[in-house]
Parts: C-alpha cells; structure tokens; sequence
C-alpha cells in the first residue's frame, strides 16, 4: 500500500499567503519524490483528490498527480 503524508505541523503560510509543508508518498519501496519532501499540499491534495476521483469512478484509465516543486509526477 502507498500512503500520501502530508504532516501538518510543518504548514507555514507565505507572505504571498500560498501554504507549504511536507507532503510525499510512502510505501514499501520507500519515499517519493523524498522523505520529508516540502511542497504546497493545500494546492496539490486537491488536485490529487479531484483527479483519483476519475480512476476510481472509471472516467478515466489513469491520473498522473503533479508536484509543483520539482519535476516529479506519479501515475495511477
């Protein structure tokens, strides 16, 4: 099983009012795109909501979820 962690004690609001804090997969093999990994989760999670939604409802064959820092993408 892959977990998504997105650790709340590490959100911090930016001046420009963007949120970042940890947010990464885990699983057996590992972390991904690393352990610890700072991103914007408020953003991302919702995409990865919105999107796993499609796969499991069977509107869609797959979801590739982005991260906005880095080149780093999963697919379902």
């Amino acid at each position: 099983m892959i977990e998504i962690v997105a650790n709340p004690s590490t959100l911090t609001r930016l001046a420009m009012g963007n949120i970042t804090g940890q947010v990464f997969l885990q699983g057996p093999a590992g972390s991904f795109p690393e352990e610890g990994w700072f991103d914007f989760p408020v953003v991302i999670l919702r995409w990865w909501i919105q999107g796993l939604a499609e796969p499991a409802d069977r509107k869609a064959g797959s979801f590739q979820g982005m991260f906005m820092d880095g080149p780093y993408a999963f697919v379902i």
